[in-house]
């Protein structure tokens, strides 16, 4: 693990990945965060007849998909480097998206939601790799989690969009906006993203032969507790956030809320978010991600514990949301920084999708499991008490995390005939 940005990397270059990361990533919260704004129009789409169980299965598509694409992202940009595999990824992500939309029967937009979720789980653990070996140490975990807040101002664009065109133009229209990556951040990854300095001196022919596998650094000793810890910390996570992103707007309707008021409460969560991305990310680099990380998500844990209350005024409920979103859904970027500063050059990418992906299948969960909440005719307060349990055990995972064993310093040996003389004279 570096302790300062990787050779040769520049400033230019440093805000170049931080701004290609946070664009791709805000295409991520765009496309997880408009199914859940679609939600309502996918059930009233009488065509296709969908109840909340099938509607949650075709959510979970895309997370399916998610699984594969970090495991698959991950261990290719170790060994691969991280340029390609991040253009790849973004551009078979964006053409999947454009399919979706014109996907003319439910069992092929699940299809092409899967396929899109393969390039959409790719992109993070590229993403966050790279800013973490171009960043200074100093201000690592906030341009880490600056890029991964791309996510909260895509989902603060779906909301804002699904508010202002969902009605008119309905999910088709909403699902093709996430292709435009393939004309905008597509091109200028491909003629401006740099290769990680880092990778590229871990991947010299002398040490491409000889280091360890990235999977057997990932799980050799300490390393490999704090790999289950941290997959069980973005399992949890991301139950939490998909239990609540997914469903809310459905479950404030049926709480009697118009669709409009409905999205906006989701929207409010989504502010929250984007709020404690980048608050947590300074808290970070100064108190350090095991006590931010794992501070926040007991915080979120207490916030939706009291929004399962009953008979809670709108502005309660609004107020507990915006806490909700800025502790136990914005921290998900800074437990993606905390992840890759435990981790080498040759494995970060690997620990990440794999972490990551474990948090897809937690998003999978979470989706699913509200879909049969949903059904059942559970209401608002059964998904805060499932969230505020998951928000808890994350916090657990992380505060228990071994950290990486600090490096041993050189020894010098002093004689008083030739002073001081290294071991190996």
């Amino acid at each position: 693990m570096s302790a300062s940005a990787s050779p040769g990397a520049s400033s230019r270059s440093v805000y170049l990945v931080v701004v290609l990361g946070f664009f791709a990533t805000a295409f991520e919260g765009y496309d997880l965060i408009i199914y859940g704004s679609a939600v309502p129009d996918l059930l009233a789409h009488s065509e296709w007849g969908l109840d909340a169980a099938q509607v949650g299965f075709i959510g979970s598509a895309a997370l399916a998909g998610m699984v594969v694409g970090a495991l698959a992202a991950g261990w290719l940009s170790d060994r691969s480097g991280r340029r390609v595999s991040f253009i790849s990824m973004l551009s078979f992500f964006s053409v999947m998206m454009i399919f979706s939309a014109v996907a003319p029967s439910p069992e092929l937009l699940a299809l092409c939601r899967f396929l899109a979720g393969i390039g959409l789980g790719g992109l993070p653990p590229i993403a966050i790799a790279l800013v973490s070996e171009f960043a200074p140490a100093r201000r690592r975990a906030f341009l880490t989690t600056v890029t991964a807040s791309g996510f909260g101002v895509g989902a603060i664009l779906a909301s804002v969009l699904s508010i202002a065109l969902l009605e008119d133009l309905g999910f088709r229209f909403m699902f093709a906006l996430g292709g435009i990556a393939l004309v905008t951040v597509v091109p200028l990854a491909i003629w401006l993203l740099p290769e990680s300095p880092g990778f590229r001196s871990s991947s010299d022919q002398s040490t491409r032969h000889t280091s360890t596998s990235p999977w057997v650094a990932i799980f050799k000793g300490r390393a490999g507790v704090a790999t289950t810890l941290f997959a069980l910390a973005n399992f949890s996570a991301f139950l939490l956030v998909f239990s609540i992103t997914v469903w809310l707007p459905q479950l404030m309707t049926e709480a009697g809320y118009s669709v409009q008021s409905s999205l906006r409460f989701q929207l409010l969560l989504n502010v929250g978010a984007l709020v404690g991305a980048v608050l947590g990310g300074v808290m970070s680099d100064r108190l350090g991600g095991r006590v931010v990380t794992g501070g926040l998500y007991v915080a979120a844990a207490i916030a939706l514990g009291l929004l399962a209350l009953p008979a809670m005024p709108a502005g309660v409920i609004a107020m507990l949301l915006f806490v909700a979103g800025a502790c136990g859904v914005g921290v998900g970027t800074v437990l993606w920084a905390f992840v890759a500063e435990r981790y080498g050059d040759r494995s970060r990418a690997t620990a990440l999708g794999f972490t990551m992906s474990a948090g897809r299948v937690g998003a999978a969960a979470g989706t699913s499991l509200g879909g049969l909440l949903v059904d059942a005719g559970a209401g608002l307060a059964s998904i805060a008490v499932l969230s505020a349990a998951a928000a808890a055990i994350a916090g657990l995972a992380v505060f228990f995390a071994p950290s990486a064993p600090r490096p041993k310093p050189v020894q010098t040996a002093v004689t008083p005939a030739t002073g001081p003389r290294s071991p190996a004279q």
